[in-house]
């Protein structure tokens, strides 16, 4: 038997959120009345289509940040726990949220200049939604395999993230309402069409290691 060692790969670190309920009875009218009132609200520069509280002045958009600071923070510092080396603490940016209504969607993009992302799937139906598609950022070498060796790609297990180097992107799998995700915020990332009636919901937030 052999073991593989990744190397010279991104990654996403995921966890529970064990106040995810919490979350959305505290949270989850508001955002749904707001953005039934107004279902298309796109921050400025984004190309696509989507009602966001990214950057938005509305009272009426705002997070409970103070109330939510604490519970993301706590989750920040088991990531920085597990992955840094040396001790290390998190400047956390305000949260804002996503909503996904039938055939909505974003383009790839990334969260330049912080060094970590993060995205809680507060409302979201594994079964009905997918999670964040992330974009391979060796994309020329992956096209030039599918390109040159088919029959290499065609042999590789697609939902294996071990293999994720030879594909264009990857969309992770297992994740369920509640769940959170955290990546390097210079990976690209998009979330394809929601083509179900039923809202997906996402709250995201950026942070640097201090």
């Amino acid at each position: 038997m052999g073991e593989f060692t990744e190397i010279f790969g991104p990654f996403y670190w995921k966890t529970h959120v064990i106040e995810n309920q919490e979350i959305l009875d505290r949270c989850l009218g508001k955002i749904k009345n707001y953005s039934e009132k107004k279902p298309l609200i796109i921050p400025t520069d984004w190309e696509c289509n989507i009602h966001s509280s990214f950057k938005s002045n509305d009272p009426d958009m705002k997070l409970d940040t103070p109330w939510l600071y604490p519970i993301y923070t706590r989750y920040i510092n088991l990531f920085l726990d597990e992955f840094l080396d040396k001790a290390g603490t998190a400047k956390v940016f305000d949260p804002w949220y996503n909503v996904f209504s039938y055939d909505q969607f974003q383009e790839p993009h990334a969260h330049f200049p912080h060094d970590f992302s993060l995205v809680h799937y507060v409302l979201f139906n594994e079964n009905e939604h997918l999670p964040t598609t992330f974009i391979n950022p060796n994309a020329i070498a992956a096209e030039a395999q599918r390109a040159f060796r088919p029959d290499l790609i065609s042999k590789i297990n697609k939902k294996d993230p071990k293999k994720s180097f030879y594909m264009t992107n990857y969309t992770p799998i297992g994740i369920g309402q509640g769940d959170l995700i955290i990546f390097p915020s210079s990976l690209s990332h998009y979330v394809k069409q929601n083509k179900s009636d039923i809202k997906r919901i996402t709250f995201t937030l950026n942070f640097n290691v201090i």
